[in-house]
């Protein structure tokens, strides 16, 4: 996807810079460490990058310039409709700990749901929205 962002006309890039959000899922620290170099060029280019956390099946650490040039994080616990026992559960302090390093940062925070429809804690119970520019 880089090498068809980059070589497209700078009047083209300017058109869908502001359209296009780019997000990646990452599951655990592991997925994110992974994911997150193929994504970042993009965001120090300007571009909307997003990541969703999901299923969080473990803390994530944002790295320092994760925290400068994400734009939205989206935490959701892992969801089985047909048999909710077989979910790995998720823990609310993983969820606290990303909203607590967003918040500064000033990334917007989505918490989506617990796993298996678990309640979710009311201090997660946030819902925001990025600002577009």
């Amino acid at each position: 996807m880089a090498a068809y962002l980059s070589a497209l006309d700078p009047r083209t890039v300017r058109k869908w810079k502001s359209k296009l959000w780019l997000c990646f899922s990452a599951e655990t620290q592991g997925c994110f460490d992974e994911r997150w170099p193929d994504l970042r060029p993009f965001a120090e280019a300007g571009w909307f990058v997003g990541v969703s956390i999901s299923p969080m099946l473990g803390p994530v650490t944002l790295p320092p310039d994760a925290l400068e040039l994400l734009r939205w994080v989206i935490v959701n616990g892992e969801c089985e409709q047909i048999t909710p026992e077989a979910c790995r559960p998720m823990d609310a302090d993983w969820a606290r700990a990303l909203r607590d390093q967003c918040r500064p940062a000033g990334i917007a925070f989505f918490m989506r749901a617990m796993h298996s429809g678990a309640y979710v804690p009311p201090d997660l119970w946030i819902r925001e929205f990025p600002t577009l520019p």
